[in-house]
């Protein structure tokens, strides 16, 4: 295999960081204990790295910062939120669903930059390319289950485990699944030598 590009990288260190944070949220479910608090710690890390990505990609310099802002101003908002509004015992969807509209951002900025640019290539073998698909159907997706899920999580538990279960996490097969793509892409799509 090749050497691993940057968002690689990042994306398998975002991945191996968020397995411990699953594991130990999945150990305190099946011991009911609210795990809420985790994805209060998970989510603003997981955007700072997914942002970063962008942040190295994006040659616009107003986008570049724009990111760094939004890397502080998710930071910030998940530290006042949580002290206020939506403490850590409850559903952090205000985050959330800022950090997928941030996402949506980017990705849609690393698409503009790749159709503005007149360099050809081929997008199938680029691993950003499947990265930044998997990250915009899912933060597309996930934007309206997060608006939904604490309005759920009020009025019925199990319309909210209907939610989670045959929309999130379908969602987030479809993320996990391009971004294995990602990192098989360059091997799957490559051109076949001609031999004579």
């Amino acid at each position: 295999m090749k050497q691993l590009t940057l968002e690689q990288k990042i994306i398998g260190f975002i991945v191996l960081v968020t397995l411990p944070f699953e594991l130990y949220a999945g150990y305190l479910q099946s011991y009911t204990i609210n795990n809420l608090f985790i994805y209060h710690i998970l989510i603003p890390i997981q955007y700072s790295f997914y942002a970063y990505i962008y942040y190295c990609y994006i040659e616009f310099k107003i986008m570049k910062k724009l990111i760094l802002v939004s890397i502080a101003l998710v930071l910030v908002m998940a530290a006042i939120l949580a002290f206020t509004i939506q403490p850590p015992d409850t559903y952090n969807s205000y985050v959330i669903i800022l950090t997928n509209f941030f996402i949506c951002i980017w990705v849609l900025a690393y698409y503009r930059q790749l159709f503005v640019h007149l360099k050809i290539t081929d997008l199938k073998t680029e691993p950003l390319f499947w990265i930044s698909n998997g990250l915009l159907l899912f933060a597309l997706g996930d934007f309206f289950v997060e608006g939904l899920m604490k309005a759920l999580l009020d009025q019925s538990l199990r319309m909210a485990r209907w939610n989670y279960y045959y929309i999130y996490l379908p969602l987030l097969c479809t993320l996990y699944i391009t971004f294995i793509i990602s990192f098989l892409c360059r091997s799957i799509f490559r051109k076949p030598k001609l031999s004579f």
